[in-house]
């Protein structure tokens, strides 16, 4: 008699034929003192349960493999219903599969709560030796249920800084249950990727942006340039009057910070290495050529578009007693450095011609090294070098 009771993958022919000659009336005591004892393929299989209902004989059996290499935990659990206590025999059968991920599993307090990323479930009925498949829906083919190849691809992979560009994926094979993908940038300095795979450019360079199925472990990647902005037209500057007006007035006036639009990696209202307590620089800021904002007179708001270095003079930095440093970086442990940078600059200009309030766009990136920072070595020429990426 051919009767298929569990995956392959989970247990032997010895064991295998064993069931079936259960199934022929070999009694349901031995299938329970087999089972409690059993180890195959490293997969723990144990007698969990035995009642009597309706005059029937249920007995039920875990199945549990581990596999941390590849992230997976294995759970099945088999019900054997028998139409007596000892000699009976095999009436009903029914097998299910869950795979979970195997740190997701192990950490969790609530077992219960961690969703599977697998599931089949298999009934079989035995009537007079014979048994009859369940005509329900059964398990798909194990091998095509997990993540076995990411293709990555973007209509542009050149993009200039502050560009995004929307990634395209396809995952394979069609049918696998878990498509789920988490992406991640190869340097947060060059390009910075969201949950939905749009990517940002951030800095001049190259990196790789990768896509990966955290249950199979398969990743897809493409590389993504990025180039320097182009500098929009910064217009007339006849026509910004009013810009310039209302920048020679800003050094008669105090400005404190009262609204702060933080970048992805702020996490205080004003940066890392911003003192917030402290006012905008009004002389630097009245210094401002209008030649470096692109005005816009309907909104009368005033947009910089030049170099953002010059913007650190404006910012109130505390001082990291370093001049050879720019204030824009700053030790704040022994092994810990941050760096604020400046990703935009906006002057919103009140009706009389002068300033309603000054926008900044700030992002804060940080790094840690396992010796302790000598800051009096550092300057902006070689800080990349001595201390490597900010994040």
């Amino acid at each position: 008699m051919n009767l298929l009771l569990i995956d392959p993958s989970l247990i032997n022919d010895t064991i295998q034929a064993a069931k079936a000659e259960l199934s022929c009336g070999m009694g349901s005591q031995a299938m329970a003192d087999l089972y409690d004892t059993a180890i195959v393929n490293q997969a723990s299989i144990y007698y969990s349960a035995r009642k009597l209902a309706n005059g029937n004989l249920e007995l039920v059996f875990d199945a549990i493999k581990d596999n941390a290499q590849s992230n997976q935990k294995y759970i099945s659990k088999f019900t054997y219903i028998f139409d007596s206590l000892e000699s009976g025999f095999l009436l009903k059968y029914t097998s299910e599969q869950s795979y979970y991920p195997y740190s997701t599993y192990e950490n969790a307090e609530d077992k219960n709560s961690v969703e599977p990323t697998y599931y089949a479930k298999f009934v079989g009925e035995v009537k007079k030796g014979i048994l009859e498949e369940y005509k329900g829906d059964l398990p798909v083919d194990v091998t095509s249920a997990f993540v076995s190849e990411i293709r990555l691809s973007a209509s542009k992979t050149t993009i200039e800084v502050d560009q995004s560009v929307a990634l395209k994926y396809v995952v394979l094979p069609e049918t696998a249950l878990n498509k789920d993908l988490h992406f991640s940038s190869s340097n947060e300095n060059v390009a910075r990727v969201d949950s939905f795979g749009r990517v940002t450019g951030i800095g001049v360079g190259s990196c790789e942006i990768i896509a990966t199925n955290v249950e199979s472990g398969v990743e897809g990647r493409i590389t993504i340039n990025v180039i320097p902005k182009t500098k929009p037209d910064a217009g007339n500057d006849e026509e910004k009057g009013d810009l310039l007006l209302a920048l020679q007035e800003s050094k008669n006036r105090v400005f404190a910070f009262t609204k702060w639009i933080g970048g992805d990696y702020v996490e205080s209202i004003a940066g890392m290495c911003i003192d917030s307590e402290s006012l905008i620089n009004s002389q630097a800021l009245s210094e401002l050529s209008i030649s470096d904002f692109a005005y816009d007179e309907v909104e009368r708001k005033a947009t910089y578009i030049g170099d953002y270095s010059a913007l650190d003079d404006v910012i109130p930095f505390i001082d990291n007693g370093n001049e050879n440093l720019s204030n824009s970086y700053l030790l704040k442990k022994d092994n810990l450095m941050y760096h604020d940078v400046t990703l935009g600059f906006e002057i919103y200009l009140a009706g009389d011609n002068t300033i309603h309030y000054l926008k900044f766009d700030m992002a804060c990136g940080y790094i840690e090294t396992e010796d302790d920072i000598n800051l009096a070595t550092l300057s902006d020429d070689n800080i990349d070098e001595v201390l490597g990426e900010f994040t």
